[in-house]
């Protein structure tokens, strides 16, 4: 589009005064809410295909690894001798504890009052669309303090995920509709404390947003009633955005006994290979960007050196020729172009526009610099 000749005239005094960078400018302009509408209509011309698979829990072993504690105190290792049985208890798991039991990896019982989570084999990490749902099927008598959510691998099995420890790694709906990120409160969601509450969460690995729906379906083919679209997923009540561009995996988490919950299949609408290939240039344009116009450190630093050497010695002869004093006349495709601009209208403290310097001399960089933004101001497009 035609540039705004005020906003180059500051975005170019700012550079050259040292106050932003070139990569700081392109960064700014590419979070502008211009550039995301682009972004947005552009994503939207890529083409996806609808995959359905299953994903259903794992009895992962949690072993000790204190590497770094800041991340977590376990790794987690599949535990190929339990992978497929149709019955297996979170207590005879390395790292887990004896409250819950999965049957045939889907459905997912509470046993006894300690936190139990349950985590998927597979990692959600393909770019795309990913949805889920799980459905609450029992209802315990002791409270209300499931959780469903998404969370990053090796997270402790046996822990209460609303903790600062798991603050951006943790992130999840819990039964009265509060939505979390570790200990940090997101969002106000939908109660699902109720059987028969059914929960689709949504993650889009594009915009890197998690998003929960709620609805109430009392039938034992709810699943098929909700993909033949007899049965409704129920509007968004809450979004977690910012999502870690990192592998994550699904999991449930209850505290007390007596709940029951069951695991849908999952469904992913995923870009072709030519969608891959729209998304990477899409996604890649603020870093092509600074790739293209912004100068590499080391030749950057090479072309100052070489800026100092040339002004030193186009300083000395300056002053030896002119005894101490410049004047540049009446110059007006110099001057009058300096001068249009808010910012930039002196060269280090005085004025150029036709008047004299009052004894200070010039170098050729500063004229070098001037008569620059002079041609970039008055030109109708940009450099």
């Amino acid at each position: 589009r035609k540039p705004d000749p005020a906003g180059l005239s500051h975005y170019s005094a700012c550079i050259l005064d040292g106050e932003m960078k070139t990569r700081q400018l392109i960064q700014q302009l590419c979070r502008s809410a211009e550039f995301q509408m682009i972004q947005e209509n552009d994503l939207k011309s890529v083409t996806y295909h609808q995959n359905e698979w299953v994903n259903i829990f794992h009895p992962w072993n949690a072993e000790p690894d204190e590497a770094d504690e800041e991340v977590g105190t376990v790794r987690w290792v599949y535990n190929t001798a339990k992978a497929n049985s149709k019955r297996w208890e979170t207590g005879e798991n390395e790292g887990g504890s004896l409250g819950a039991e999965v049957v045939n990896g889907t459905l997912f019982n509470s046993l006894k009052d300690h936190w139990t989570s349950v985590v998927v084999e597979h990692p959600i990490e393909a770019p795309g669309v990913h949805t889920w749902r799980i459905k609450k099927i029992m209802a315990g008598n002791s409270g209300t303090r499931a959780r469903l959510g998404v969370l990053i691998r090796d997270c402790e099995m046996d822990m209460d995920y609303q903790g600062p420890h798991f603050a951006n790694r943790a992130f999840f709906m819990d039964e009265n509709g509060n939505v979390w990120n570790g200990n940090a409160f997101v969002a106000f969601g939908t109660p699902w404390f109720d059987r028969n509450s059914v929960v689709t969460l949504r993650l889009d690995r594009e915009k890197h947003v998690l998003s929960f729906h709620v609805a109430r379906i009392d039938s034992s083919h709810w699943q098929t009633l909700l993909s033949s679209g007899k049965a409704t997923e129920g509007p968004c009540v809450a979004r977690i955005p910012n999502m870690p561009d990192v592998p994550l995996f699904a999991f449930s988490q209850d505290l007390y006994a007596g709940s029951g919950f069951e695991l849908s299949k999952f469904v992913s609408s995923e870009p072709d290979v030519q969608g891959v290939a729209m998304l990477s240039k899409i996604n890649g344009r603020e870093q092509a960007l600074i790739d293209q116009m912004c100068e590499k450190e080391v030749d950057l630093d090479e072309r100052r050196k070489a800026r100092l050497i040339s002004m030193s010695s186009s300083m000395g002869s300056t002053a030896s020729s002119m005894g101490g004093s410049s004047h540049f006349g009446t110059s007006t495709a110099f001057s009058g172009s300096v001068s249009s601009l808010s910012r930039v209208g002196s060269v280090g403290g005085k004025s150029v526009g036709g008047k004299s310097l009052g004894g200070k001399s010039v170098g050729g960089k500063s004229f070098k610099i001037a008569a620059h933004i002079a041609r970039v101001v008055s030109s109708s497009k940009p450099s």
